[in-house]
């Protein structure tokens, strides 16, 4: 059988077509990888640099000895040499978590995958396990430098190439090398790649869920076809690891300095913020867009309203409103923000069982109230936008901590002639979720102007989410708006929403999460705001490798103009910005070109039975171009010969009897740009092959393969953009919603003096 599968990865984000589409048409005009040569910044929590989507697949290319000779790789039994004798394979045997509520085909499919716990090349990774600890080691604190591949104990990939799901002789382990990450920021503490990474490989195991899932959406996983990578799998990642606002703000400008092209805020703030675009952070969002950094914020998780509430006030009125919260909530953070300049509220705390209301200073200064077990902070301030704010902590005091008790937050009104709009958000120190410890009761939600900080800022690329792959618990469908999505107006009345996005991903990471403790390599569904606003910037890194010189500003825009409304349910400006965004619309301007495939066309030749020649064509449907083929002739890694005055190399080694021919075919410009890479496989002897086709029947084609060529067997392929309709994760499909990932094959074969056509699939 001779099959041609060309190389294109699987971006995580299932269901944007158009995402894929760009990668096609960046490759076809641009002649680039995803992500090559740029640089992404990232701001969150804290990262898992260990995890095995970290790391590029260039430290070699490594064939398995199968120990137990049933052709099928087995970790724990078979083992590979990689210059230190034969040693045994360890399965890095991770877990996949489906959280409950989910519904649809592919949780079905996931669901199975996490039971059907068998090696699966799409999701596992392998590894040497020196020690036998059963766990990777990683890091400084294991003993390794950045001179060690992958920082660590050897780790691979396998290279599924007919994508069966199992480990195939014919088929060879990539091990990890380089970091994707070139710099991290942790606190005052600055690390780079090839100098000290191994040593910020430890890090705080509570941390590091969050920002690792992020970054693994942006773009990370190795080079090597995978089921899920980053939308920019090729870019570079200077990562800041921040705990508060202060650390994101020196975070970011010292990313500025990195040379990123855009910034990913995975941190969201609402309590203590007047998110009117004022704050230190927004006004350094808008700083770094005049410096062509195109930064990009989730709109947060509020949009339920049940943090939120407006609160319309007269002159004289005193309006109270309950607190709800749990038991895990000692610390409280309440925001009132309004416009009006003639309004001077006052505000009181009035609780279930104390006597009387108590006054909560305006000043900074704190009140304890010994019988409530609480001590209550007041300040207000006025922005340089002119939006009022008052901020109010309340912390139980734990020697009093028995006699805390429910209470409410009361406003009086007074000072203006008109009813005055007041919104109220808060926080609490029991999570940052949005039905985490302290809310409003159910009467006071409201889910309008529940931007977080920084998607406030002026000049920010703004993202909500949309339905992913999955039915959500909460009953929302894909494609349209998630209940939670944060929704505009900003207080000022600007709608403020850039763009939404699918949420809902499969990741790698690792850490603490609402599913229980992930280890290092662990897939789960990631969504919210926060996924989908790293798929949005990870498109954007593809625009800006597209279109370098259009500048950040005018980036934003042209992803608002290019956006899809059309398919979206009571939606308004406010709550989704332009629509859902479209990648491929914004990287071709509106104008799809007629055609960006690369069409590579095999004619294998064989001569008295033994020796071969192999002809492939690179036709495109852009003209004037000169394509040129690298050759790897025995699928070792490394390119042998580069045919420089035609489209065809000769490879006099495709050998006859039991022996098996590998063939590996890069495409590129006259400029050196690569466009596409194949690989052509060849499983069974020149002169004596069994084709199979799609129906199942067989046709003796020995004697084929000794015919001219005008008689030989071909094969097409092409890197193309998506189709919609196919399924990411189950047994029989190696396609996801919307995402073109692996091409129909045709194996055209004429039988001596008649007619027959197989059809083959590359699956």
């Amino acid at each position: 059988m001779t099959t041609l599968i060309v190389g294109v990865h699987t971006p995580v984000c299932w269901s944007q077509s158009d995402l894929n589409a760009l990668v096609a048409y960046l490759r076809a005009t641009r002649f680039e990888e995803p992500g090559e040569n740029q640089t992404i910044g990232l701001i969150d929590q804290d990262f898992d640099l260990c995890n095995p989507g970290f790391f590029e697949a260039d430290a070699g290319v490594w064939a398995w000895n199968d120990v137990n000779g049933n052709n099928v790789l087995d970790p724990g039994v078979d083992d590979i040499d990689i210059g230190f004798g034969s040693e045994t394979l360890s399965w890095l045997d991770v877990a996949v978590h489906v959280p409950d509520g989910f519904v649809g085909t592919d949780v079905v499919n996931l669901i199975q995958m996490s039971f059907d716990r068998k090696f699966q090349p799409a999701i596992d990774w392998l590894f040497l396990d020196r020690n036998r600890n059963g766990v990777r080691d990683c890091g400084a604190a294991a003993g390794f430098s950045d001179s060690d591949p992958a920082l660590g104990e050897p780790v691979f990939v396998l290279d599924d190439l007919n994508g069966d799901g199992v480990g195939s002789l014919n088929e060879h382990l990539f091990q990890l090398g380089t970091s994707r990450v070139r710099s991290l920021r942790r606190g005052s503490y600055e690390f780079f790649r090839g100098r000290n990474l191994a040593v910020a490989a430890a890090h705080d195991a509570e941390r590091t869920f969050h920002g690792t899932a992020m970054a693994n959406l942006v773009g990370i996983g190795p080079d090597v076809p995978k089921r899920h990578v980053g939308a920019a799998w090729m870019a570079d990642l200077v990562l800041v690891a921040a705990d508060n606002e202060f650390e994101a703000y020196t975070g970011a400008l010292w990313a500025e300095k990195q040379g990123i092209g855009v910034l990913l805020i995975g941190l969201t703030r609402w309590a203590l913020e007047p998110l009117d675009g004022s704050s230190p952070l927004e006004l350094l969002v808008d700083q770094l867009s005049d410096s062509d950094v195109v930064v990009v914020a989730p709109t947060g998780n509020l949009g339920r309203g049940n943090r939120h509430a407006i609160v319309e006030v007269g002159n004289g009125d005193l309006i109270c409103v309950p607190i709800v919260e749990n038991a895990a909530v000692t610390e409280r953070y309440l925001t009132v923000t309004w416009l009006d300049s003639l309004f001077n509220p006052s505000f009181l705390i009035r609780f279930s069982d104390a006597d009387g209301d108590f006054v909560v200073p305006p000043n900074g200064s704190a009140i304890t109230i010994e019988e409530a077990g609480m001590t209550i902070t007041g300040l207000l301030a006025t922005t340089e936008k002119s939006t009022h704010i008052f901020t109010i902590v309340a912390a139980s005091v734990e020697r009093f901590q028995d006699k805390a008790e429910k209470f409410s937050v009361c406003i009086h009104g007074s000072g203006s002639t008109q009813t005055s709009v007041t919104h109220w958000v808060i926080a609490d120190n029991a999570g940052a979720g949005a039905n985490a410890g302290s809310m409003f009761p159910p009467e006071w939600w409201n889910g309008d102007t529940t931007l977080t900080s920084p998607a406030t800022a002026d000049t920010v690329v703004a993202v909500g989410a949309i339905g992913g792959r999955f039915v959500h618990p909460d009953g929302s469908i894909p494609g349209q708006l998630r209940p939670f999505s944060g929704r505009g107006p900003r207080i000022d009345g600007k709608p403020q929403v850039t763009v939404v996005a699918p949420d809902d991903r499969l990741v790698s990471t690792s850490g603490p999460s609402p599913f229980g403790e992930l280890r290092s390599g662990d897939w789960v569904i990631f969504g919210g705001t926060s996924a989908a606003s790293a798929h949005v910037a990870g498109g954007i890194i593809l625009l800006r490798q597209l279109l370098p010189t259009i500048a950040a500003i005018h980036l934003k825009s042209l992803l608002v103009e290019t956006a899809d409304l059309a398919e979206l349910l009571f939606a308004d400006e406010s709550s989704v910005g332009g629509g859902v965004v479209d990648f491929f619309n914004a990287g071709t301007a509106g104008h799809t070109p007629s055609s960006f495939d690369v069409e590579l066309l095999l004619r294998p030749e064989i001569s008295n039975g033994n020796t071969g020649v192999a002809v492939v064509d690179a036709k495109s449907g852009l003209p004037g171009v000169d394509w040129k083929i690298w050759w790897d002739d025995y699928y070792d890694g490394t390119w042998d010969v580069k045919a420089t005055n035609s489209n065809w190399h000769t490879w006099p080694t495709f050998p006859g009897g039991s022996l098996e021919g590998r063939l590996k075919v890069m495409v590129e410009n006259p400029d050196g740009y690569r466009v596409a890479t194949s690989i052509i496989l060849s499983d069974t002897s020149w002169d004596a092959a069994t084709v199979t086709d799609v129906l199942g029947d067989t046709s003796d084609v020995g004697d084929i393969l000794s015919a001219n060529h005008d008689d030989a067997t071909q094969s097409r392929s092409k890197v193309s953009g998506c189709q919609a309709g196919s399924n990411p994760v189950g047994t029989g499909s190696r396609s996801c919603w919307g995402v073109l990932l692996w091409v129909v094959v045709m194996l055209v074969v004429r039988v001596l003096d008649r007619k027959k056509t197989a059809i083959f699939a590359g699956d």
